[in-house]
């Protein structure tokens, strides 16, 4: 069974990735011809995210093993779904809050800019992420293990689960308002997400969550979905610092922009006041 959960999260990725892309090609929430220079950019910078934090997953699930062998925490406590649920949900909220961190941390910022300066957002965009941050993400899920003893089944499961939904909630596909908005009580949607992506700070710094919405709505930041100022970074959409070389080299540059600077920032993306 082990062996099975460990092997799901690339099938599923891929099967997900697949079927999302030919989605947005019949039903496309923001028509126009696909870029398919910046699509494949994005997938060259996806493709070494996605090795580095398949390396770091196996480091996870060493380490919920061998918290299970110490009997700590959830570990400690007979397996059961309930048990896994429980994991899988800490899991979900340390992720929501490494990506609200790296809102308000500089230097997190800077890593989680490349992300952000996709001046569009399609499937291509989900995994495009620094490698740094990449290699940082699973660090903060570590210490969500390490805390609570979550048991080596929900770290399995957790990215079986979480990838589609990133997935999803990238996609420039357009589903009905209604179902759109109902589904949002639960994961976090195509309309939730592109809010998140907004060139303007109040919009960009709200709907961090990448698979429950629970927490955006816990903790205050959920933003209902609205048509956002633009999507992606300004001072970024210049060829160079569109190209692979430049999403690599992007925490090095020094941007005028404050978005990444504290949590919920009333300003504008250019950093002005009105």
């Amino acid at each position: 069974m082990d062996s099975l959960l460990s092997k799901l999260p690339p099938v599923v990725l891929l099967l997900t990735f697949l079927g999302i892309w030919m989605w947005e090609g019949l039903q496309a929430a923001r028509p126009g011809k696909r870029d398919w220079c910046r699509g494949r950019r994005n997938l060259v910078i996806s493709v070494i995210g996605i090795i580095i934090g398949g390396l770091m997953a196996g480091a996870l699930l060493a380490l919920s093993s061998t918290v299970e062998a110490h009997h700590w925490g959830l570990a400690a406590i007979e397996p059961s779904w309930m048990i896994i649920a429980a994991g899988i949900l800490l899991l979900d909220l340390m992720d929501y809050w490494r990506h609200r961190v790296s809102h308000a941390v500089p230097l997190l910022w800077r890593l989680h800019r490349v992300h952000h300066s996709d001046p569009q957002m399609d499937v291509t965009t989900s995994f495009r992420s620094h490698p740094l941050e990449a290699a940082l993400r699973p660090v903060f899920l570590g210490t969500a293990i390490l805390a609570f003893g979550i048991p080596p089944a929900a770290v399995m499961l957790y990215p079986v689960i979480q990838l589609p939904v990133l997935i999803f909630q990238h996609a420039n596909i357009a589903l009905p308002k209604q179902i759109d908005r109902r589904l949002a009580w639960l994961i976090a949607t195509p309309a939730m997400h592109v809010v998140h992506h907004s060139r303007w700070v109040p919009e960009t710094n709200s709907n961090y969550s990448t698979f429950l919405t629970l927490w955006d709505r816990i903790f205050g930041s959920f933003q209902p979905s609205v048509l956002p100022r633009g999507i992606g970074l300004d001072g970024c959409d210049d060829e160079r610092s569109q190209t692979v070389l430049g999403l690599l080299i992007e925490p090095l540059r020094h941007r005028p922009t404050a978005t990444g600077i504290g949590i919920g920032i009333e300003t504008p993306a250019d950093g002005s006041t009105n």
